[in-house]
């Protein structure tokens, strides 16, 4: 499921929070969602797609946490990223390479038997999402359900919730 589509304002919303560290503006994203997506995935455990550590470090936060943060619901730091390639910077197919550059953490042992809801911020090719899925898949959650903030969506007849 996904909020927006990917378009120039989330475009430039989303730089503004994560290029310039305008922590201020994670609030706008899902504020006013927040009810509804705290009820649809009330029993769920969110675990959100990794940025990079010196990316993190350098803004002061992970994009990801403070924006899927509204919803109140728990985080589990199941995944890590082990090198900071963005995949931004990468063509199609490099994407799809993303699984060699992801590796649970201590705090994955946590998922089984929960429902997992994997959080990102923008949806293009879906390689990040899948190879998060294919990671927690053999821990035995419950169920994976995804939510991202915005999709790349070449097709608009496919309407956002």
């Amino acid at each position: 499921m996904y909020i927006y589509e990917y378009d120039e304002v989330i475009r430039s919303l989303l730089y503004q929070l994560k290029g310039t560290d305008d922590y201020e503006l994670y609030p706008l994203f899902l504020s006013r969602f927040a009810f509804y997506l705290r009820r649809l995935f009330k029993d769920y455990v969110l675990v959100p797609a990794p940025s990079s550590s010196e990316d993190d470090l350098r803004r002061g936060f992970n994009h990801v946490e403070v924006i899927f943060g509204v919803l109140n619901l728990p985080f589990i730091k199941a995944v890590k990223k082990t090198s900071s390639i963005k995949q931004t910077e990468r063509s199609k197919e490099e994407r799809k390479l993303i699984n060699d550059n992801l590796q649970l953490t201590n705090e994955s042992k946590q998922l089984g038997g929960k429902k997992i809801l994997l959080v990102d911020d923008v949806l293009t090719t879906g390689s990040t999402l899948k190879a998060l899925a294919n990671l927690i898949t053999p821990l035995y959650p419950k169920k994976i359900k995804i939510l991202v903030l915005a999709k790349v969506v070449k097709d608009s007849s496919n309407n956002p919730i």
